[in-house]
């Protein structure tokens, strides 16, 4: 409980220092310099001068990794801008690059804008020093922009914006306010939101009109994930060779950049109880010693290991061969599970094929019409070893067959070897085979044992 106490308190923390910050650059030129306040009277502006002074075009998240969101949840940020010219402008938006954004804007009278530029500084400074203090030191200063009182007590008039090349918002001289990009990620990727707006003097004197880019870097990322995982289509661990009487084992962070806390429990997918899994909680120092390795804030995490024994006094084992089985990681309700694969293999008397086939019999890339045909060597390693054909992995993989299982003279003259020929029928369906495919054969003796043979292959339509 005490160690929660302490990740919330250091969230919150450093939210505030990022709101600080972030509110205190806006408020600077965009050269770093100290805060600009405008005298009381406009400075003469001639008919073409209708841009508008926005410090800050390209938004910088303090830290970079600020800029992290989880998917299906919202943020935004907000642009500061001024009309130093001595006529009004219209500021309207010619385009905006991605539809899980939303654009509104909020204009200041000409008499609040000094003041609230100032009032804005001190506040991100005041934060920036509140921060050090924790909740205690901010909670009774903070207001929310989109409360009713609003920040720093003002009410603000959030209009929405839409991208017109006619329609505009009315910006009077010594006026200011804020362009606000709110966004939601239905999915996970890295996105740099951009909003153009285009600016024209509101007048009878004709002048030109100009145009301003607003990025937004954001990241999209998943409540929970995995470190120290090989990713392809799916993350995988590997535990290596487990060998007879022996366990293999492997150890990942299941952790999150989003959330304080969060609940884990990892299983195999078949429950089988020669794999075991345990997750322990991350300590404070090891999601700073992590964050600094993923280059990311770790909020909270944990120490996931997995056993796997090669068998269990209850009489399970795990076939001889390669493996590769579902882990299934839930967490909150809220969290959809995650499932990783566990690698390894069983060694025993048996090896199949080449070196090129890896354990595995290849179907390669076929044609679903014609279907295809492989034939490994299986190659024994010590005499009297029997086999027998147990049958084919899933049970829907009905259109692959064991055609052949044929014992052979070994070339050294002393262990057995058999050639297994494999195929997939004519006509069979197209695109890869399922996952967890494999060919079960039994090697028989007074302890019978599965030995399981992955198979691979994809069908294509010609």
């Amino acid at each position: 409980m005490k160690f929660l106490s302490q990740i919330v308190l250091a969230i919150v923390a450093v939210v505030v220092l990022v709101a600080g910050v972030t509110y205190l650059f806006q408020f600077t030129t965009a050269g770093g310099g100290p805060i600009d306040t405008p005298t009381n009277s406009a400075r003469p502006a001639a008919a073409e001068v209708t841009e508008l002074e926005i410090p800050v075009k390209i938004f910088q998240w303090v830290p970079d990794h600020a800029g992290e969101f989880e998917v299906e949840t919202s943020g935004h940020c907000d642009f500061w801008f001024e009309n130093k010219n001595s006529e009004p402008i219209l500021l309207g938006m010619s385009s905006r690059s991605c539809k899980c954004s939303a654009i509104s804007i909020c204009v200041l009278k000409p008499g609040e804008t000094d003041p609230m530029r100032r009032l804005a500084g001190a506040s991100a400074a005041a934060e920036i020093a509140s921060a050090s203090q924790g909740v205690p030191g901010f909670a009774a200063m903070y207001k929310d922009t989109d409360k009713i009182n609003g920040w720093l007590g003002a009410k603000f008039d959030w209009q929405p914006m839409s991208v017109s090349e006619t329609q505009g918002v009315r910006v009077e001289p010594l006026s200011g306010g804020w362009i606000r990009v709110a966004f939601k990620g239905e999915k996970t990727n890295i996105n740099r939101l951009a909003v153009g707006i285009w600016t024209l003097t509101d007048s009878s004197v004709p002048s030109p009109r100009l145009a301003t880019r607003l990025e937004v870097p954001i990241a999209y990322v998943r409540p929970l994930r995995i470190t120290d995982a090989v990713y392809s289509q799916v993350a995988s661990v590997s535990v290596g060779d487990v060998n007879y009487g022996e366990d293999g084992s492997v150890e990942f962070q299941c952790w999150s950049s989003t959330r304080a806390s969060f609940s884990l429990n990892a299983r195999e997918s078949r429950n089988d109880p020669c794999f075991e899994c345990t997750c322990t909680p991350m300590t404070y120092d090891e999601c700073l010693k992590l964050s600094g390795k993923v280059k990311a804030r770790v909020l909270s995490g944990y120490n996931v290991k997995v056993t796997v024994h090669e068998h269990v006094a209850s009489g399970s084992q795990l076939d001889l061969g390669i493996f590769s089985r579902g882990l299934t990681l839930t967490s909150d309700a809220d969290i959809e599970p995650i499932s990783i694969n566990v690698r390894g293999s069983v060694p025993g008397d048996i090896i199949v094929g080449a070196d090129e086939d890896r354990g595995r019999i290849v179907l390669g890339s076929f044609s679903a019409k014609l279907g295809s045909e492989k034939t490994v060597r299986l190659t024994g390693l010590r005499l009297g070893l029997e086999l027998n054909i147990d049958g084919i992995e899933p049970a829907t993989l009905d259109y692959v067959k064991v055609k052949s299982l044929k014992k052979v003279r070994s070339p050294s003259g002393g262990s057995s070897d058999w050639d297994l020929c494999v195929e997939a029928v004519k006509g069979c369906p197209t695109g890869k085979l399922p996952p967890h495919s494999a060919v079960i054969l039994k090697l028989l003796g007074p302890k019978p044992r599965n030995i399981r043979i992955p198979l691979a292959g994809q069908a294509y339509q010609q």
